[in-house]
């Protein structure tokens, strides 16, 4: 009995394959034979849990399946679907791992990997690869795959495996009298205990959706092979044909061109929309000033109208550009500059070469609930309670 309220059966032969190498374990079902005066039922397998003496595996079921008898028979049945996706995975990560060593050299090795029905993970050491590289690893695996090479399964002493260059993971242990090892003719020849295809046929189609780096030194790969990686090419198809649809793109050919025209369209308004921020800014109506001091420094602070007075041109943009208006054209004072609840603060670089507007902005919100902070010539915030006079200032 397991403290999650799940039980482990232990059946006689298994064919539940554990968890190991990686690879996710079965799942399936057991179906207890009828008697007398009960009907057949039954039981779902949640997963298979290898023992520690390595030569067997216990099944996790619901707890209330618990009144199984020793010697009872039973009739185990695998999910062959999951099965079968694990394994076009399993033999996918051999595949990969030889092109790795073919496209970046013999010093790649295998880190770690994580097996599943609809896709693979892979860590192996090794420099950042280019997308030349990556797509040469993709067509690599690819024809492998195609070659219908198949794959052979022996058992055999750690000592000769070696022999026959097979490779293995310094992470795991391995018996010197009897190792299992799967070759791939001519491609790979890898210690491995999981599940695999008979032929490489199966991984056919193969396709890496994401390289990158987890730590000094290691990279990794997830990829998705077989009928898992026709349902993502299909999937990828389909987005970009509603890109297409939606950016008027008559061709997914054309999907590109589209793509850079929209680019560039934005580029153009954001632009003119910075353009007239800056004349909005300029043209600001300001409702009230004050003159004062934070620190040793002489600053003005500027209520703007508020949006009830100015729609559509009140945000944390319009009250920064106005504060830089006012930094570039009144340079001996600072200047803050409010707007409801936004606030910012800037101060010429030039007549304060020693001043952060980020310290002067802390300094004020100790009087002003609020937060914000920024860089040495501008700092913005957000003010807790709107201040649409001078009078609402504690100052």
């Amino acid at each position: 009995m397991l403290s999650n309220g799940d039980a482990l059966i232990v059946v006689d032969p298994c064919p539940f394959y554990a968890r190991g190498g990686g690879q996710e374990p079965d799942t399936g079902s057991l179906t207890v034979s009828a008697s007398a005066c009960e009907a057949p039922r039954t039981l779902a397998v949640k997963h298979a849990v290898a023992l520690p003496n390595g030569q067997a595996a216990a099944l996790c079921v619901d707890a209330q399946h618990t009144d199984l008898q020793v010697s009872q028979p039973v009739v185990a049945a695998i999910d062959m679907q999951r099965r079968n996706g694990c394994a076009v995975h399993h033999t996918a990560t051999h595949l990969l791992h030889a092109a790795l060593r073919q496209v970046m050299g013999d010093t790649v090795t295998q880190a770690g990997s994580l097996v599943r029905p609809d896709s693979l993970r892979f860590d192996f050491t090794s420099t950042a690869l280019s997308d030349d590289q990556l797509r040469e690893v993709e067509r690599l695996v690819n024809r492998f795959a195609l070659a219908s090479t198949p794959v052979n399964v022996t058992h055999t002493t750690l000592e000769a495996a070696k022999e026959q260059g097979a490779m293995a993971l310094f992470t795991e242990k391995y018996q010197a009298d009897n190792v299992r090892m799967v070759r791939v003719s001519n491609v790979s020849v890898e210690l491995c205990s999981g599940t695999h295809l008979r032929t490489t046929r199966g991984v056919f189609p193969f396709q890496i959706t994401s390289e990158g780096s987890v730590g000094a030194g290691t990279r990794r790969i997830d990829a998705v092979a077989g009928v898992a990686a026709s349902k993502w090419l299909q999937q990828q198809f389909a987005y970009a044909q509603n890109a297409a649809h939606i950016l008027n793109a008559k061709q997914l050919s054309k999907l590109c061109d589209a793509v850079h025209r929209l680019n560039d369209t934005n580029k153009t308004l954001r632009s003119d929309a910075a353009k007239w921020l800056r004349v909005a800014a300029v043209n600001a109506q300001t409702v009230a000033t004050h003159a004062t001091t934070l620190g040793s420094v002489p600053t003005v602070i500027h209520i703007l109208a508020s949006e009830s007075s100015a729609p559509h041109t009140s945000d944390a943009r319009l009250v920064a550009e106005r504060a830089c208006h006012l930094r570039d054209t009144q340079p001996q004072n600072a200047h803050v500059v409010i707007q409801d609840t936004h606030i910012a603060l800037a101060v010429n670089p030039i007549s304060f070469s020693d001043v952060q507007a980020g310290a002067l902005l802390r300094e004020l919100l100790k009087k002003l609930p609020g937060k914000g902070g920024g860089q040495g010539v501008l700092a913005q915030g957000r003010l807790k309670s709107a201040v649409t006079d001078i009078h609402m200032l504690p100052l």
